[in-house]
């Protein structure tokens, strides 16, 4: 087996199923300023796809996150979207709800030296 514990992943891209796709495309577009395209969004390092169909909203629900670069950009976002901020020293972020249901994280990790 591979030691893959040096290695670091993200997200670049995630589809999801939605009542009304370019809808909610639009709404991640003006709110985070991303491109929005036929129900694709494009922001810089990622693609979300939503596809004609129920949210997947259950228990323990769908989630996915915006890293920042910085704890400042988190609570620029924080500010903008109303929500509570949890800021502590190696981490700084949010959860939030779209209009569909899926629940967003925007975070700042530090990193390890």
């Amino acid at each position: 087996m591979t030691d893959t514990s040096g290695f670091q992943i993200r997200l670049d891209h995630i589809n999801l199923p939605a009542r009304k796709p370019e809808w909610l495309a639009e709404w991640y577009a003006e709110t985070f300023g991303f491109q929005a395209q036929n129900g694709f969004v494009l922001g810089a390092g990622a693609v979300i796809v939503f596809e004609i169909g129920e949210p997947l909203i259950r228990p323990g629900r769908v989630q996915f996150g915006f890293r920042c670069n910085s704890k400042a950009q988190v609570v620029a976002w924080a500010d903008k979207l109303e929500v509570v901020l949890e800021n502590e020293s190696v981490y700084c972020g949010f959860k939030a709800t779209d209009p569909e249901g899926y629940v967003f994280e925007v975070y700042w990790e530090s990193t390890p030296e």
